[in-house]
């Protein structure tokens, strides 16, 4: 038995809490890109599921390797962590890129195949982790009992805490520092920094890799000529984006303009002028796609007279 059960219960909290949390982020991306068609959750789930049933037959490849050797298979699940959780995070980036040259139905096996080596970790875990002795079934239900904990508190904690707090590059470069860490933990004091230090730095890369991961997955082939968002608005309810201070889209579908026009001594329509000072206060739009969700990018100042 290579690792003691307290240590791989928490270990299968963790896969589970990692799955989760990008299968949540993946949502959103294909969400957007698709404006809220309803087969896209459908088609990203199913890419995503056999992405790791895929992992899950791949993990026989080494569950026999080196074998008796425990340092030697510690070394090897602490390598499969950090390349799961590189996989995964590089999906995202990969799907807004790919996306400017085609439909978001191609760019599925990207989620496939950031989730295949995640679905590789829990079966190597409990194969390393579970001698096959009379108490085997107890302690596989265990693990699988910590690894369904770790998926609710990874949904509850990423859709409800850090999607409202955090912007989307920022939960993906947590999760990769996360992980990272604990392939570290995994690999014990005798391993080689290198890989655990590049992928450190790719976490530190993660505001470059996302920038304009909305627009591309928003304009696609039309990104180069419309250029950023004005401001994005993330939060638990969903995203909304601001194009040159004035065009709202809810979710990645047009949901209005800001075009506001009130002259003084006119009314909204009027063109006359006056020689009266203005105040300028502002008013908030909110947007019908969300509308519990206040759109702080969207403040514009509309001239109102100083009595």
């Amino acid at each position: 038995m290579t690792f003691p059960p307290g240590p791989a219960a928490l270990l299968a909290a963790l896969f589970g809490f990692i799955a989760l949390a990008y299968e949540l982020l993946w949502s959103r991306i294909y969400n957007f890109a698709s404006q809220g068609q309803g087969h896209a959750f459908g088609a990203m789930l199913g890419s995503y599921l056999l992405g790791i049933a895929a992992g899950s037959l791949l993990s026989r490849h080494w569950q026999d390797a080196n074998r008796g050797d425990a340092g030697a298979q510690r070394r090897l699940l602490s390598r499969l962590i950090l390349a799961a959780n590189v996989a995964a995070f590089l999906a995202a980036p990969a799907v807004s890129r790919l996306l400017v040259g085609t439909d978001w139905l191609w760019t599925l096996p990207a989620v496939t195949a950031g989730s295949a080596l995640l679905g590789v970790l829990l079966p190597l875990l409990c194969h390393l982790a579970i001698p096959p002795d009379a108490r085997s079934g107890s302690r596989l239900a265990r693990l699988f009992l910590a690894n369904i904990a770790g998926c609710a508190i990874g949904t509850l904690f990423t859709g409800f805490f850090l999607m409202d707090r955090l912007k989307f590059w920022q939960i993906e470069g947590l999760l990769l520092a996360l992980g990272v860490s604990a392939a570290a933990v995994v690999a014990g004091p005798r391993r080689d920094i290198g890989p655990w230090l590049a992928a450190l730095a790719l976490a530190g890369c993660s505001p470059w890799l996302h920038r304009g991961l909305y627009e591309r997955l928003h304009y696609r082939e039309a990104y180069e000529r419309h250029g950023p968002f004005t401001q994005v608005v993330e939060s638990r309810s969903g995203v909304i984006a601001i194009e040159a201070g004035r065009v709202i889209y809810g979710g990645g579908v047009y949901d209005g303009l800001i075009d506001v026009h009130l002259r003084s001594g006119g009314g909204a329509s009027s063109g006359r002028s006056s020689s009266r000072p203005c105040t300028p206060i502002r008013a908030t739009c909110w947007s019908s796609a969300f509308p519990a969700v206040p759109g702080p990018g969207c403040w514009r100042p509309i001239p109102r007279l100083r009595e």
